[in-house]
């Protein structure tokens, strides 16, 4: 079975390693950032890995300094919301979000997304705001229908929230 030249390289590091009396996880410590660069992972590869094994803290401290050197680059400021809201840093998520409306006026998927993140700091009337142009009778936007249905209820109006869901 033939092996990957990162792989290989990994293998014949850490045999130098033991060799020495070195401790391996001090050397793959020092190879794995060696090894990422050399097959070529880019910072968000790593930093989509990261939030796949729910390290959000690590995915964060990869993406926002790769957001401000790429302004433009609206997708990864909101992979970068998200990651900074799963790790628990409100006030850099919700200014990251922010940071993006401006980009993307309009854009439902991201508004979805914010009001959830807001819902989840418990920041009801701000989601109201929000989610009021999307209050109409259109199907496809049931799931803003929903939420503020979900925040009537949790403010004791329950015929309202009965009413919101047809």
């Amino acid at each position: 079975m033939a092996r990957s030249p990162s792989s290989f390289f990994l293998f014949f590091a850490a045999s130098r390693c033991r060799k020495h009396f070195v401790s391996i996880a001090f050397c793959v410590s020092i190879l794995v950032p060696a090894v990422s660069f050399a097959s070529g992972a880019d910072t968000l590869s790593q930093a989509k890995l990261l939030i796949q094994k729910r390290k959000f803290k690590k995915a964060t401290k990869l993406l926002v300094p790769y957001t401000a050197a790429h302004p433009k680059d609206i997708y990864t400021t909101w992979l970068a919301a998200q990651s900074a809201h799963w790790a628990g840093r409100y006030k850099l998520s919700i200014k990251l979000y922010n940071g993006i409306f401006a980009s993307l006026p309009g854009n439902y998927a991201l508004i979805m997304d914010y009001a959830r993140t807001l819902m989840d700091y418990s920041e009801l009337d701000k989601v109201t705001k929000i989610l009021k142009p999307y209050q109409t009778g259109d199907p496809k936007y049931a799931e803003a229908r929903i939420l503020q249905s979900r925040i009537d209820y949790w403010q004791g109006d329950y015929k309202k929230a009965k009413a919101d869901i047809p």
